[in-house]
């Protein structure tokens, strides 16, 4: 997906993931800091780890 972003598979985690975290998720992706007025969570952790 990304130079950053190690290929994985389907990751099965304990966590719960909200859609409030994607938008955060995706901006990191693509290399951008989302930013809004409205509440957002953190980006899914998981998907960063190496």
């Amino acid at each position: 997906m990304g130079p950053e972003i190690a290929p994985k598979g389907e990751i099965k985690t304990n966590s719960q993931l909200y859609q409030k975290q994607f938008a955060q998720t995706l901006a990191k992706i693509m290399g951008y800091n989302f930013k809004t007025d409205h509440p957002v969570e953190t980006e899914i952790k998981e998907v960063f780890d190496k």
